[in-house]
């Protein structure tokens, strides 16, 4: 009677296992909590590290601005961007989305380190760019937008602290993201998975996480189920840890 009892509870448990099969689900605006986006300004601590516990490196202050607003009739969104290393302003971007779908309408930007300044215009199908290049990168950023600006719906990814939290989160769930960082490259369906809730000071938190390419690292973000908010993001690739923690107020 006992193997018998013993096999019983050998394929239960195997039942069990099976009912918590993942659920992978296309993000798109058919369920983005667009409603649930956070306006106002956010402000993040960026640093690495060589090892967990090894001491600061490379500081990096970064301020987003979120603010709705309507144009020639159309609600918007504005995303801007600025980062600060030390004392020095090194990068900036405005994104403006869609109210309605949270499409990329328009995204400049300029980093500092490079000199490049982009004005990308998706509706009308533009791009300009300044600063150092060779002539076939040139071409190339022509050819590259073009495509972008015709392959159908995205997610822009350097808004991606600000998206996140508007996911469709439940248990044992793995996102399947269109994401394009305009003007760089073409867009690409990446694979974000739900692997835990966890408490961060008391909150609550969904644990996002995210494999990069070929195994080389990985991204893990604390978003917070009440705040619909980014409270840590840590990421470990070329031997290093870097890590962006939200301030709990900005100027």
């Amino acid at each position: 009677m006992k193997p018998i009892l013993t096999a019983v509870f050998f394929y239960l448990s195997l039942f069990q296992v099976s009912a918590q099969s993942v659920d992978t689900t296309f993000v798109d605006a058919s369920n983005l909590r667009i409603k649930d986006l956070r306006l106002g300004r956010q402000t993040f601590l960026i640093y690495s590290k060589k090892r967990t516990d090894g001491p600061v490196q490379n500081q990096t202050l970064v301020v987003i601005n979120v603010a709705a607003e309507e144009k020639e009739g159309a609600k918007k969104i504005t995303i801007d961007q600025r980062w600060y290393d030390k004392d020095t302003l090194s990068h900036t971007s405005t994104s403006v989305l869609s109210a309605v779908d949270l499409r990329t309408l328009h995204h400049t930007y300029w980093w500092k380190r490079t000199g490049q300044n982009v004005a990308l215009n998706f509706e009308n199908k533009t791009a300009e760019q300044s600063g150092k290049a060779t002539e076939n990168q040139r071409e190339k950023f022509q050819k590259d937008f073009a495509m972008a600006a015709q392959s159908g719906y995205f997610l822009n990814w350097h808004c991606d602290l600000v998206l996140f939290p508007l996911f469709p989160f439940k248990e044992n769930t793995v996102f399947k993201v269109k994401f394009h960082d305009p003007g760089l490259g073409l867009p690409t369906t990446e694979l974000y998975k739900v692997t835990k809730s966890e408490k961060i000071e008391g909150i609550d938190c969904w644990v996002l996480e995210y494999t990069l390419p070929r195994n080389m690292g990985y991204q893990r973000f604390w978003v917070a189920k009440k705040a619909k908010t980014v409270l840590k993001e840590e990421d470990s690739f070329n031997g290093m840890y870097r890590f962006k923690l939200k301030m709990t107020v900005s100027e």
